[in-house]
């Protein structure tokens, strides 16, 4: 073959390769998660050319079956060549709880960029504070009594949005002032304004512990943290509160705070969903989520009351239920709003396995009957009503193995039910009692409410008594 059409049927063909037949660039790499829906995680993501194979673009949108479920994303070079620019396909697996989603492109460069339209909103600016220290309170303007024309700055991080001061005043061993220290500055947390008493260490070489006063304002709008010192209205009220915060999901750890001078009532707030899934096996229970959970101390009084935000979700009978309340007592916002306090048990002879329970063990049946734990909040907030029962055959041995076993229970219950005795009757013509008291109050399946138990109990067995002899005397 002669050499220079050789050579031209190779600069032919690399030209084909560079220039007629080479894939687009597309988004290649993965997102772990779309964190508040913003898909905008996308530090493993890079721009990449794809293999000739590939003749466009895709984006993969996987929800994951697991508990809460995953939301992901990835982007990778596609070889599917029959697909049109913009289709989606989507499948489910065989549970039909997980998903995904792929959407195929050709139309561009980097056409698979889901992360540049969450990129391009705008991002939340840092805030402008006082940023300053003094060490007692001759050594500058951050610690002056008044009020000075002090300059702000911008915080070095956009994740900077509130201002902070924070005035230590350490103590000597006869409780005088011994130094003062004194820190204006910037703050990614609004921290609970206050007073508390701590040990801090004089030095990183230094063994020398101290106690100290420590009192934090902390604040949202640029240069506010401009407050002369010593600082107003950081006196306690006494009042005691729990305290803790969840804009996603319930809280999972609480704290006892002391509320400010003007902060005399305790605030609990929560928002779920409940209803009934109508799906085979789907215990009623699931439907209940918690999307927000607050506890705090407050100055505002709050009626105790709870309100349906969302009705019939994607035309579901599934809604959505606000609940709020302030109470007045130390500690009283430890249960869910507007729902009641109940004591929960359960009290019986033998086990389900069937071994004798002993007296010493909570699960018998004297222990809930006689000796029942304190009231406390149900598992969830959709929980509206307390309990208390007992079950039992009259005037027979009732600590029976199998058959119908005397028990005694308290508890929640979502629904209100009957308060009264039922009788049911076996073939043999053996005679059961199941007697019953709900309430929707605190602590009302506990003490003199539930006593009703006992005299429906009692009146329904002197009703059985009187029957019989009636009976018995004609």
């Amino acid at each position: 073959m002669n050499s220079n059409l050789y050579f031209f049927m190779i600069c032919l063909a690399l030209d084909l390769r560079i220039n007629g037949v080479s894939s687009l660039s597309c988004m290649i790499g993965g997102a772990d998660e779309c964190t508040n829906w913003s898909c905008n995680e996308s530090s493993s993501v890079s721009s990449g050319v794809c293999p000739l194979t590939d003749s466009g673009c895709a984006a993969q949108y996987k929800i994951a079956e697991s508990s809460p479920k995953l939301y992901t994303v990835e982007t990778f070079c596609a070889s599917d060549t029959d697909k049109q620019d913009r289709e989606t396909t989507c499948t489910f697996d065989d549970s039909s709880t997980g998903s995904t989603c792929v959407q195929y492109c050709n139309s561009d460069n980097n056409c698979n960029d889901i992360y540049a339209s969450a990129q391009v909103s705008p991002s939340q600016t840092a805030i402008e504070c006082i940023q300053c220290r003094s060490h007692n309170s001759v050594s500058g303007s951050c610690h002056a009594m008044n009020p000075l024309p002090r300059q702000t700055q911008t915080c070095p991080r956009n994740t900077h949005q509130y201002c902070t001061t924070s005035h230590i005043v350490v103590l000597g061993r006869e409780g005088q002032v011994e130094q003062e220290i004194v820190v204006r500055g910037c703050s990614e947390s609004d921290f609970d304004d206050g007073c508390s008493v701590d040990t801090i260490q004089i030095g990183v070489n230094n063994d020398t512990r101290a106690v100290a006063v420590t009192c934090i304002k902390t604040c949202g709008v640029s240069g506010c943290n401009n407050e002369p010192l010593p600082f107003s209205g950081l006196s306690g009220s006494g009042r005691k509160c729990l305290s803790c915060l969840s804009t996603n999901g319930a809280c999972t750890s609480f704290k006892s705070v002391t509320c400010l001078s003007d902060e005399d009532l305790c605030f609990s707030k929560v928002i779920y969903t409940e209803g009934f899934p109508y799906m085979e096996n789907t215990d009623f229970s699931s439907s209940v989520h918690i999307l927000f959970e607050e506890r705090k101390c407050a100055s505002t009084a709050v009626s105790s009351n709870c309100t349906t935000t969302n009705q019939n979700i994607a035309n579901s009978n599934l809604r959505t239920v606000s609940c709020e309340e302030t109470c007045q007592d130390d500690n009283c916002n430890a249960h869910w709003p507007n729902r009641p306090r109940c004591s929960q048990c359960s009290g019986s002879y033998y086990s389900q396995t069937g071994e004798l329970i002993t007296d010493s063990d909570p699960s018998h049946y004297t222990w809930c009957k006689e000796n029942p734990p304190m009231p406390s909040q149900c598992a969830d907030p959709s929980y509206k009503f307390c309990y208390v029962s007992e079950k039992f055959r009259a005037g027979s041995d009732n600590a029976v193995k199998w058959g119908y076993p005397k028990t005694f229970e308290r508890g929640c219950l979502k629904e209100e039910s009957w308060s009264r005795c039922k009788e049911y009757t076996f073939q043999d013509e053996r005679v059961a009692l199941h007697c019953q008291f709900t309430c929707s109050e605190h602590d009302c399946n506990l003490g003199s409410d539930a006593i009703k138990l006992t005299i429906s109990t009692s009146a329904f067995l002197v009703s059985i008594l009187f029957s019989e002899n009636f009976w018995s005397g004609l």
